[in-house]
């Protein structure tokens, strides 16, 4: 990728790995209820916050792209891109990527943050403007508060690309999808109008995570019937 030779570490990730950190992670994990298995999956769930204006006449349209690096080739696998969305700064994406923690393992992922500028040729990097990256290890996120992650981004010539943050949750169960389908009837037939669905990270917890975004429509004659849907 165009940044894989200006990466930086922050405090608190890659540049401060220590044993005891995973200690505590997997102390962590077995106290919800690990079962002896020396992996667990992950969703992770990404926003940023202050990214980097590349466009000149409007906000930039940011994708996340995350990588995990292999221990033995030190070279970076793509494992998942979030949606783009437009017209934003602070980005807060819908779709999570999903990771397998293996407990004893020294993970270490890369994220990386572009400015789309063809929707036609989203996998093509070298299309886009590169806002900034950041590594860390997965660690950092089981043993964090609420595994509640903030980072700096970092860009080789730019001191203040925005900062990301990684909302992760251990899977312990996958519940079944509930499949959805809804209507509306509004008072404004020419609007476009989309939904947007949040949901809590912990029942203590008054944090919204954005788990899916339908379609745009325009409604006809005040009324809008959307695909079905599962969450």
């Amino acid at each position: 990728s165009p940044s894989a030779a200006n990466q930086g570490r922050v405090d608190g990730t890659a540049a401060n790995y220590n044993n005891s950190e995973v200690d505590e992670a997997m102390n962590l994990l077995k106290a919800q209820n690990y079962d002896g298995d020396l992996s667990n999956a992950m969703e992770l769930h990404f926003s940023c916050q202050n990214l980097s204006k590349k466009d000149r006449f409007s906000d930039s349209d940011p994708m996340l792209v995350l990588y995990e690096q292999n221990k033995q080739t030190k070279h970076w696998k793509q494992i998942g891109v979030t949606e783009m969305i437009k017209d934003t700064l602070n980005p807060n994406f819908v779709k999570a990527i999903n990771i397998k923690y293996m407990f004893e393992e020294r993970q270490l992922m890369k994220i990386e943050v572009y400015d789309v500028d063809d929707e036609n040729n989203l996998q093509n990097l070298k299309a886009h403007d590169f806002i900034g990256s950041v590594e860390f290890y997965v660690h950092s996120i089981v043993r964090a508060q609420g595994q509640k992650l903030d980072l700096k981004l970092i860009h080789p010539k730019d001191k203040n690309p925005g900062t990301v943050t990684i909302n992760g949750e251990t899977l312990t169960e996958r519940a079944s999808a509930n499949i959805v389908e809804l209507s509306m009837s509004v008072n404004a037939p020419q609007q476009s109008v989309f939904l947007k669905f949040f949901r809590t990270k912990s029942a203590d917890s008054n944090e919204l995570i954005p788990v899916y975004q339908s379609e745009v429509a325009r409604m006809i004659q005040g009324k809008k019937k959307w695909k079905k849907f599962s969450m």
